[in-house]
């Protein structure tokens, strides 16, 4: 009989170590940004050789943009799974939405934190703007069909960048009030800023 040794060992091994390096490289973010954080210092913190740090990485560089992927990759996720506008009553229309995203980003809280922060990746929060915007823009035209496409962008913008400012606030420690209140009122502006779609029909 074949003599097999399971891999799950060394697996769990890689994760653990990334773990580490990932951990690390979080809380010297809360320190410096990113292009002060040198390899040397983010192996020292996380108790790793830098040869097994190159394993796995090219540069720091490389190490946020491995881990800012993962993140939006599970945001993706969650626009296909949730749509931005409810088709039901306009009072429910988009809260499920704001209140998955607010979970989102509640739920990555330190991650989030830092990279919507001061050290954090210009690129990063244009990525998840992006992200979001076709999506959101093809159901608003839907919802408001008379509504023109440049109207859609222009309202899509206000709200998103809006959002994200309102995340920045409440991933700040402590924050100014709970994530479900945030969302809240979040909800309420988007739904009066929607008056908009009336003015311009």
């Amino acid at each position: 009989m074949e003599n097999r040794t399971p891999a799950p060992r060394e697996d769990q091994r890689v994760r653990l170590t990334k773990t580490l390096l990932q951990n690390a490289f979080l809380e010297l973010l809360t320190e410096k940004p990113v292009q002060s954080v040198t390899v040397k210092e983010l192996c020292q913190r996380a108790g790793v050789n830098r040869g097994t740090f190159y394993l796995h990485y090219k540069d720091v560089y490389d190490l946020l943009e491995k881990m800012e992927d993962a993140l939006l990759r599970d945001l993706d996720e969650l626009l296909q799974s949730n749509p931005v506008i409810v088709y039901n009553t306009p009072e429910e229309a988009g809260a499920g939405f704001t209140n998955a995203i607010f979970g989102f980003f509640e739920k990555n809280r330190e991650m989030c934190a830092i990279l919507l922060g001061d050290n954090g990746d210009k690129k990063f929060v244009a990525g998840i703007i992006e992200r979001a915007k076709e999506k959101s823009v093809r159901e608003y035209l839907a919802f408001y069909p008379t509504a023109s496409r440049q109207d859609a962008e222009i309202f899509y913008y206000f709200i998103a960048w809006g959002f994200i400012g309102l995340l920045q606030q409440s991933l700040q420690n402590p924050p100014p009030a709970p994530f479900g209140t945030m969302a809240a009122a979040a909800q309420r502006i988007i739904m009066e800023a929607a008056r908009f779609f009336a003015v311009t029909d």
